[in-house]
């Protein structure tokens, strides 16, 4: 299997981007191969011009033409990512408007949307308080609705300064193990 972890968190020695690496140790342990895509490191525009709408005129960017090559080519997509005012970062949520377009994620056929994308998704997140609901139901309906399979999420809560390392230890071997299990 060939997956694709897309981590969305700027500081690079975060809870997020130690987890993405952890599940990335599974993959391995399991005999899977991976790409990291750190959206931060990228440098990615999470900006939706309104010449990459749906449309004749559509034109997308060949930065979105190769995001789009890299979610074509995995078998599994891994999104990990804090979880801010009861969403994911503004960069993750743009990343997903321009890359997961009419006609490669989805299309309308018959009156009906079918879904375009055929891999194995699993989220993985940090959340500073507790979660009263599903932090990642969003993007897992949206990941769905694409065509997509998902696996239970992963959800840390409690996430902040001055965080227990039993807490953050026993969350790393859970995203490693998850990686294993993928």
């Amino acid at each position: 299997m060939q997956a694709l972890i897309i981590v969305a968190h700027p500081k690079p020695d975060s809870l997020c981007q130690a987890l993405a690496r952890e599940f990335a140790c599974g993959l391995t342990e399991a005999g899977h191969e991976y790409r990291l895509l750190d959206l931060y490191a990228e440098g990615f525009d999470p900006v939706l011009r309104a010449a990459e709408l749906p449309g004749p005129a559509q034109a997308l960017t060949e930065e979105v033409r190769r995001m789009q090559e890299l979610v074509r080519t995995a078998d599994g997509l891994v999104f990990v990512y804090p979880v801010w005012w009861g969403t994911p970062p503004a960069l993750l949520q743009g990343w997903l408007q321009r890359v997961f377009t009419y006609g490669f994620a989805f299309e309308v056929a018959k009156g009906a949307p079918q879904g375009l994308l055929r891999q194995r998704a699993q989220v993985v997140v940090t959340a500073g308080g507790p979660t009263p609901s599903d932090p990642t139901a969003a993007l897992v309906e949206s990941l769905q609705f694409c065509g997509m399979q998902t696996v239970k999420s992963l959800v840390f809560p409690g996430i902040g300064p001055g965080i227990d390392p039993k807490i953050v230890e026993n969350a790393l071997k859970l995203a490693r193990e998850a990686g294993k299990g993928f």
